[in-house]
């Protein structure tokens, strides 16, 4: 990030103004936070529709038998692992939203630190420049020296 400081005994060379960002900048944040938001909504989506699928009473089986120790013992076996692969499907749903959430947050964190960047290099030190190179001659020299030094 640190730039050389030119030699005061060069030609004065034509600068380039640095204006605001173009507003295809402003378009593609735009268009990143639309894609995560968008996909976020589409998640939460498909994870509603399955939990439809988890969440449908389980209908009641009456069996018109004997009682019989063994169909009852089987009966209940099968409503056990019903259960279980319910709160297994629920496990999973919360895992998978779990991870898009993160994905999301560190894109997000990822976007926002370019941006930082961005705005860093182009309005900080320009003005840092802009104030060296406003500064008294006698002082200027004293400056890069100092930095040269350093």
């Amino acid at each position: 990030m640190a730039k050389k400081i030119k030699d005061i005994d060069e030609e004065p060379v034509e600068e380039e103004v640095v204006g605001p960002p173009s507003p295809l900048v402003y378009v593609k944040a735009v268009f990143l936070l639309l894609i995560i938001v968008g996909g976020l909504l589409g998640i939460e989506q498909a994870a509603k529709r399955n939990s439809r699928y988890t969440q449908k009473e389980v209908p009641k089986i009456e069996l018109n038998l004997q009682d019989n120790a063994a169909v009852e013992d089987t009966v209940e076996q099968g409503r056990d692992l019903l259960d279980d692969t319910m709160d297994l499907a629920e496990e999973q749903k919360e895992m998978v939203l779990g991870e898009a959430t993160e994905v999301a947050a560190s894109a997000t964190a990822s976007v926002k630190e370019s941006m930082m960047d961005y705005v860093y290099e182009n309005t900080v030190e320009v003005v840092i420049q802009k104030m060296i190179e406003q500064l008294p001659e006698k002082q200027r020299e004293e400056f890069i020296e100092e930095v040269s030094a350093k």
